[in-house]
């Protein structure tokens, strides 16, 4: 019987030692998912500005496009 309480109480401290563990283990990995959050929302605005530059780009295009098209005219006309 006394052998049985003894496993017991080792298995018991084993369990404390791992609450320990856990216990530090908490803030780091709270901390890590604030990092990945942060940079999960970084790369949001990033794809969202990237997003808006292609539309603002696309615009120059259509306009220079544009502007070259009404030159043509002037281009046959030398």
């Amino acid at each position: 019987m006394e052998k049985i309480l003894q496993q017991i109480l080792k298995k018991l401290d084993k369990l404390d030692g791992l609450e320990e563990r856990l216990e530090r283990l908490e803030p780091l990995v709270e901390e890590s998912y604030q990092w990945l959050k942060a940079l999960v929302e970084s790369n949001e605005v990033h794809r969202a500005e990237m997003d808006n530059i292609n539309n603002h780009l696309a615009r120059v295009e259509g306009v220079l496009a544009g502007f070259d098209k009404s030159l043509e005219p002037l281009r046959k006309a030398q």
